[in-house]
C-alpha cells in the first residue's frame, strides 16, 4: 500500500519546515564561506576554507535531496537513486555506475529508509574514502533484495567499529536504519576495493 493522505501531508509539512529553517541557514553558511574564500590569501587557510565549502555543498545536496524525497514519496526507490547519482556526479568528480533498475520498487514503509541508507553510504564514501569509482548493483529474489555498493577508496575501518571516530555519526545512523527495517548490512575489504552488502527481506 502506498502512502496515506495523512502520511503525505506530514511529509510535506516536514519538508516545508526544513526548507524554511535548516535549508536557509546552510545556504547562508555557504555564502559566508564563499566570501571568506574570496577575501583570503593563498595558503593553508584558503585550502581549509575550500575544503569546508565542499563539505557545505555536500550537506546542501543531502538536504535538498531529502526535501525532494519527502515531497515525492511516491517515486520508486530506483528513480530516487537515479536522481541522487545525477546530483552527486555534478558535484564530485567520482565515477558512479548505477546498475539498479529505475523502476525498482519495494514495500512502502521500507522504501524511504532503504534509500536513506544507500544515500548515507554514498556520502560517506565521497567524504572519507577518496574513491574514484563507485558501482551499485541489485540482486532480487522472491524473498530478498540485495544491494551491493563497491568503491575503490581507502579502507573504511570505522564501519565495523574497528576504529572509534566521534565524527562517524552517519555510520551509526546506517546501522540503526537497517535494523529498523529488519535488514542487514555487511562491509568487507577485498583486494583494493570496499564492498557494502545490504539485504532486505
Amino acid at each position: 500500500m502506498r502512502s496515506s493522505t495523512t502520511d503525505t501531508s506530514e511529509r510535506l509539512k516536514v519538508a516545508r519546515d526544513l526548507h524554511d529553517t535548516v535549508s536557509q541557514e546552510i545556504a547562508a553558511l555557504g555564502y559566508a564561506c564563499d566570501e571568506a574564500i574570496a577575501l583570503s590569501a593563498m595558503g593553508d587557510a584558503r585550502e581549509s576554507l575550500i575544503a569546508i565549502r565542499a563539505r557545505i555543498s555536500l550537506v546542501t545536496l543531502m538536504l535538498r535531496d531529502e526535501l525532494g524525497a519527502l515531497r515525492n514519496s511516491d517515486l520508486p526507490f530506483g528513480t530516487l537513486l537515479d536522481h541522487l547519482c545525477s546530483e552527486l556526479r555534478s558535484l564530485h568528480p567520482v565515477s558512479i555506475t548505477n546498475l539498479i533498475r529505475s523502476e525498482l520498487r519495494i514495500e512502502d514503509r521500507l522504501e524511504l529508509e532503504l534509500y536513506r541508507v544507500v544515500r548515507e553510504i554514498l556520502i560517506n564514501i565521497l567524504s572519507h574514502s577518496g574513491a574514484r569509482r563507485i558501482t551499485m548493483n541489485e540482486d532480487s529474489t522472491s524473498t530478498e533484495l540485495k544491494i551491493t555498493i563497491i568503491d575503490d577508496g581507502i579502507v573504511n575501518d570505522a564501519f565495523n567499529g574497528d576504529v572509534k571516530n566521534d565524527y562517524h555519526f552517519g555510520i551509526t545512523t546506517i546501522h540503526e536504519r537497517i535494523a529498523s527495517i529488519n535488514g542487514t548490512i555487511t562491509y568487507e575489504r577485498s583486494g583494493d576495493v570496499n564492498s557494502y552488502e545490504i539485504r532486505i527481506p
